[in-house]
């Protein structure tokens, strides 16, 4: 009985860890998207002396 807990448990874990990584890649995709509009944005308005 206590070898399904510990099973179940470890399920869980798994689960929350694979949510946790799904989440920082999109997190991750949202930052490099943003930072590429900031260089599109910087490049399109770049001044020159």
């Amino acid at each position: 009985m206590a070898e399904d807990e510990d099973e179940t448990r470890a399920t869980m874990e798994m689960g929350e860890q694979l949510r946790t990584w799904r989440l920082f890649l999109s997190l991750a995709k949202w930052h490099i998207l943003g930072l590429g509009l900031l260089l599109l944005l910087l490049l399109a308005f770049r001044t020159h002396s």
